[in-house]
């Protein structure tokens, strides 16, 4: 017979050996999920993993690790959430931004476009925050090939130069490297048509393991001459495929001389105006291989729309420089003089095309020794990490040695804060100061911005003392455009048309204001008379020549609406 005291005893044992029992699992769920961080074949279940993590760890590496595996079971929006929330908690964190783009980026469809202006945000600020992951995702997002959805956007020269500042930073994560090596190569192969350099691209992108870029490499490879696929065949990284490359193409480098410039993002060039006014092929080389003489540069100048200013400005820089030097010719002396240029104006004005035909022009008069147009913004001078700045402005001087480098929107170099547009600066200055007999710059933008550019550091203003303002064009000017262009893309006007355009660009250029383009404006409105002319005759095909030829007052209609 057990005694009641005995009972008691035995039932307090029991009680506290079950509490010492759970309190021990729970010290060793503890000490599972711990070893659950730091080992990669561990039998403990994702679930047990992500449930108990929860509770037991609060800081971003949980939020991270939770979000990537959601991101690879395809649950996009919490993987979003779970970045969000990582960044959050560690905003300093400069590859969390990389994700939320990424996942963005799977968001996207023709729907819900928006998500590609959040993925580019978020790029953009893992790049600023000295991540170059963000260049490989800038990469992603202007590649011409790879989402359907981002046609609008799309840009070679800008996916080119994104994925070269990716490959070039050597960080590597996941395989990123060699997918970025492969991109590149079909950039170049499918949206460029130049085969050997996406032939060395897809070739690296092989020998770094990628089965894509084995693939895309043999196909590349049948376009190309035996004797070149042994070069390629020789690579051994990035460096010995640029160095093949410029080697290949002259001093000015592949990616300049090979890459159309390609408007259409948010850091647009005013080389769309070349098309407007001086009725040229964005894709047109940008330096002028077919040496003109000067009278056929200045007849080009001379038949522009416009302008009238801008025209009396640059005939007067001509005479100066033709004075000039019949005065070194003859021994006399030659006032020392900057030739550095400051273009105002807003977008659409021609700035562009008048700085293509001032090569040319200076080439001639043997002020520059070869004449060669490169354009650059914000985006192709500075890095997003300390010391690379330096060195790409550095690249793009060297590539505009001998002629013109042209810097689109330059106000965009100077931000507040701790920012590396100042790095590009200095280091333009320095250039422009060692190297002032055969190199000049031109730097354009809008008239306010580009005073408030030029204040911000005393070595501009001393450089920069000639300025051109590009004043907007009127009305009329605006329909002698627009007539040009029927007259070279082989369209005629109808009588009513005529009237109808007459009355059209002086109220449309009032109701989009600031948004104004000048020629890019006529020249989207061109596209769209055509576009209507097309959704207009497609109904009935049998139709005559001077039909297909003639934009009527419903084609134009609309566009009025609009």
């Amino acid at each position: 017979m057990i005694s009641l005291k005995t009972y008691k005893s035995i039932i307090t044992y029991m009680v506290l050996s079950e509490k010492e029992s759970r309190r021990k699992q729970r010290r060793k769920s503890s000490r599972d999920y711990l070893l659950t961080l730091r080992c990669v074949n561990y039998k403990i279940s994702k679930e047990f993993f992500f449930l108990k993590g929860l509770f037991l760890m609060d800081n971003s590496a949980r939020f991270l690790q939770q979000g990537l595996n959601y991101f690879r079971n395809a649950r996009y929006f919490q993987a979003a959430e779970c970045f969000r929330r990582a960044s959050e908690i560690d905003p300093k964190n400069p590859v969390i931004y990389y994700h939320i783009g990424n996942t963005y980026l799977k968001l996207v469809t023709e729907e819900k476009l928006h998500y590609q202006n959040d993925a580019r945000t978020f790029f953009e600020k893992a790049v600023k925050k000295g991540c170059p992951l963000g260049y490989f995702g800038l990469g992603k997002i202007f590649h011409p090939d790879l989402y359907p959805a981002f046609a609008s956007t799309a840009s070679s020269s800008k996916a080119i130069s994104n994925y070269k500042s990716y490959i070039q930073s050597g960080f590597e994560f996941e395989d990123s490297m060699e997918v970025a090596l492969n991109n590149l190569g079909c950039v170049y192969g499918i949206s460029l048509e130049k085969f050997f350099e996406a032939a060395c691209y897809t070739f690296l992108s092989m020998k770094a393991g990628s089965f894509m870029g084995k693939k895309n490499y043999e196909m590349f490879r049948d376009f190309l001459k035996p004797e070149q696929t042994v070069k390629i065949e020789k690579l051994r990284d990035f460096r010995d495929a640029e160095k093949l490359l410029n080697n290949r193409t002259g001093k000015r480098g592949a990616f300049q001389k090979d890459i159309p410039s390609d408007p259409g993002t948010s850091a647009v060039s005013d080389s769309a105006a070349s098309e407007e006014n001086g009725y040229k092929d964005d894709s047109a080389p940008s330096k002028d291989d077919g040496h003109r003489s000067l009278e056929e540069l200045m007849d080009e100048l001379n038949a522009l729309v416009g302008l009238d200013e801008v025209k009396s400005e640059v005939r007067s820089l001509i005479n100066l420089l033709q004075v000039s030097r019949l005065r070194r010719e003859r021994g006399m002396k030659v006032i020392p003089m900057s030739l550095h240029l400051v273009f105002t104006g807003n977008p659409g004005t021609g700035k562009t095309t008048v700085a293509r035909l001032l090569a040319g022009i200076y080439r001639e008069l043997g002020v520059l020794s070869e004449g060669q147009l490169v354009e650059v913004d914000r985006s192709d001078l500075v890095a997003g990490y300390v010391g690379q700045t330096a060195v790409r402005t550095k690249d793009k001087i060297n590539e505009a040695k001998g002629g013109i480098l042209f810097i689109d929107e330059a106000y965009t170099l100077v931000r507040e804060g701790n920012d590396f547009g100042q790095e590009a600066i200095d280091t333009l200055l320095k250039e422009m100061e060692d190297n002032r007999d055969d190199f000049m710059v031109i730097v354009a933008g809008y008239p306010g911005l580009m005073e408030r550019f030029l204040n911000s550091n005393p070595g501009l203003r001393s450089r920069f003392n000639r300025f051109i303002h590009f004043r907007d064009y009127s009305p009329e000017q605006l329909i002698r455009i627009f007539q040009t262009m029927c007259e070279k893309n082989g369209y005629t006007l109808s009588g009513n048309t005529k009237r109808i355009i007459e009355e059209d660009f002086g109220s449309i250029a009032k109701k989009q204001g600031d948004h104004f383009a000048n020629g890019r404006s006529v020249r989207n409105y061109f596209e769209l008379a055509v576009i209507n002319q097309a959704n207009r005759l497609a109904s009935n095909l049998n139709i005559s020549n001077e039909e297909l030829e003639m934009l009527k007052e419903e084609d134009l209609e609309p566009i009025y609406n609009q």
